[in-house]
């Protein structure tokens, strides 16, 4: 690396990609069509720093791709602010795609959610950014000389979207909250590179347009117009990444326990969205896009009754928040997992809770539904549907992998469900001390060599919620204490006795939205659980003593419906419904196993005399 050559602007190392619009998503396929890996996006700037580099400066120099001309010509839909408004706002069509709005004047994104679709749709959405970021990395590429020329075609080849797991490493990504990176750049003088200070293309998303700031005004119902996106803002609009690290950070083993249990579920609806209900069960087990609720809702806005919303917590302009695209980069690998895991799931039929722009709320979705606007050519007919997401395969054919579905087990099967079931368990099952009841001998070591010894089970308790989705607008949520809540509401979030939190994500302003506001009259419900097994685990030794963990919940267990840390009065038009569960759990001594749960038990008397407690009439 050359000491001190002569700076080069970024934006004159490397001109922009020709994008073709409409724009067919067909992945990246490199030499010789190999998949490459999708890496955690911290190991990614560690341990491969070349790819790293490409990676940041593409962002960067994609972002900036936007004007006052380009952002309102949704037509070409290439810029930065278009692709990632596709999830929300605008609400216009992208690239004149042909199917139309639900209906006239229409509210909503593109995105699904509280769909069988939720997943299937979101993973082409982030084939279509990855390929465009790999069309900008191959010109940050070219601009290399001499040795590093060779250095970074190589480095090119690898580059893929990073993700950032919240279920293990808990605290956000240390590169997402540094407002400036350094980047290697070319230098001056032929084969020298410097290195140049940029702001951080992960941190925050600089609108490219006062079109773009108005839109994400009028939709986040922000004090002032912001000029960037925004996490965990206070009332001047400061970014406070230290909040939403402190946030998320209080829920990680909530949500590791959460995507441990959603993982042994059989049907795809009910492992994926908050659309799924049995009716013959009145529990509400968590799925995952519960989980992906929680993580937007908690690094998005301090839960304090001044602050405003940050992007994260807003549905529809979430997607501008870079952080995004490493949250839902991971929802996309547990659910390769899942896919992996269980490769001959079918996806039933059911019907939508939530508009998005080219279908209202209400019909059914399926194995067969279409993922507009996302097409594989440039006809624009041959649209991606739900069925052709539902397998692991799917991503291999989009032309990347991640470390738990390796690309060497692609054409067995077996060997890809049993490797991936390690991982899966290795990665997420609680430890034995902590959350499980110890067979044969209270934990005591009997000197049995680890296979001999029996399957270890515990007894997996939940609280589980029905409420009114659109009861309230924006982000809100349903708080499970020990005990009782702190009287201060804005410590809430935080307070030690809280046991986990249901998060509903809406819209901000639902007065903008018609069928928003009808929905609300027709009282569409919203579901979600809240895991008590480690709390439980840390009162009782034996958490399968069921009346006695159940009459300390009777006595301790309560509630609180917040809306920017502020209580929300109980009351009939929330249609609030707490239950506790109990669910018998097998460990298999072999990790290639999945768990096995029990048949579910539901404890009527924890809930029932208490303001929004379940009763044996109640039905969910």
């Amino acid at each position: 690396m050359a000491s001190n050559p002569e700076q080069v602007p970024l934006s004159e190392q490397a001109s922009s990609p020709v994008i073709p619009s409409p724009t067919p998503i067909s992945g990246i396929h490199t030499r010789g069509g190999k998949p490459a890996l999708r890496l955690p996006v911290d190991e990614l700037q560690s341990k491969r720093p070349l790819v790293f580099n490409l990676y940041i400066q593409a962002l960067s120099n994609w972002q900036k791709d936007g004007n006052a001309k380009v952002d309102p010509d949704n037509n070409d839909g290439t810029s930065y602010f278009q692709v990632t408004g596709i999830h929300g706002v605008p609400f216009e069509s992208w690239q004149n795609d042909p199917t139309p709005p639900a209906y006239p004047n229409i509210q909503a994104g593109y995105c699904t959610h509280r769909s069988v679709l939720f997943m299937p749709w979101h993973r082409p959405y982030l084939a279509l950014y990855e390929q465009i970021i790999f069309a900008y990395a191959e010109k940050v590429a070219e601009g290399f000389t001499g040795p590093k020329a060779r250095e970074y075609a190589e480095a090119l080849e690898q580059v893929r979207l990073p993700y950032w797991d919240w279920a293990v490493s808990g605290h956000l990504p240390e590169v997402t909250q540094q407002e400036m990176i350094d980047v290697e750049v070319p230098g001056s003088e032929e084969g020298t590179t410097t290195v140049q200070s940029i702001h951080n293309p992960l941190y925050s998303y600089e609108y490219t347009s006062d079109y773009a700031a108005k839109i994400l005004y009028k939709e986040l119902e922000s004090p002032e117009v912001w000029t960037e996106s925004k996490r965990c803002p206070n009332a001047k609009g400061e970014n406070q990444m230290n909040v939403a690290d402190d946030q998320i950070f209080k829920r990680g083993p909530a949500l590791q326990k959460e995507i441990f249990n959603i993982m042994s579920f059989n049907d795809f609806g009910q492992f994926s969205c908050t659309a799924w209900k049995k009716k013959t069960d009145p529990t509400h087990n968590p799925s995952l896009e519960d989980a992906h609720n929680t993580v937007h809702n908690f690094i998005g806005t301090e839960d304090t009754t001044t602050a405003p919303t940050g992007n994260m917590t807003d549905v529809y302009s979430s997607s501008f928040d870079p952080i995004f695209w490493l949250h839902h980069t991971n929802i996309d690998r547990l659910a390769a997992i899942w896919q992996a895991i269980h490769p001959t799931c079918v996806i039933d039929t059911l019907q939508a809770n939530m508009d998005r722009y080219t279908e209202r709320q209400g019909i059914n979705d399926s194995g067969a539904s279409n993922l507009e606007p996302f097409h594989q050519s440039a006809v624009r007919k041959d649209y991606f549907t739900a069925e052709s997401q539902k397998e692991v395969a799917s991503t291999f054919l989009l032309g990347y992998y991640y470390k738990e579905t390796h690309l060497k087990y692609i054409n067995d099967p077996p060997a890809m469900t049993k490797y991936a079931t390690e991982q899966y368990r290795e990665l997420y099952e609680p430890t034995k001390p902590k959350f499980s009841f110890l067979a044969p001998s209270e934990g005591e070591d009997t000197g049995a060599p680890e296979e001999a010894s029996p399957p270890q089970v515990h007894m997996d308790w939940q609280a589980f919620v029905r409420v009114n989705q659109f009861a309230i607008s924006g982000t809100w949520g349903i708080h499970i204490f020990i005990g009782d809540a702190p009287a201060n509401t804005d410590e809430w979030a935080m307070a030690p006795n809280l046991v986990g939190t249901v998060s509903v994500l809406t819209p901000s302003n639902r007065n903008h939205c018609a069928n928003c506001r009808g929905q609300a009259d027709r009282n569409l419900s919203v579901t979600g659980a809240v895991d008590l097994t480690e709390m439980l685990s840390r009162e009782f030794h034996d958490t399968t003593d069921d009346e006695t963990v159940a009459g300390f919940l009777r006595q301790n267990l309560t509630w609180k419906v917040a809306k920017d840390a502020a209580n929300v009065p109980l009351s009939p038009e929330l249609g609030l419904v707490v239950g506790v569960s109990a669910t018998p759990i097998t460990y298999p001594t072999e990790k290639s196993q999945m768990p096995i749960w029990g048949k579910t038990v539901v404890w009527y008397s924890v809930t029932t005399d208490k303001d929004g407690g379940l009763s044996g009439s109640d039905q969910l």
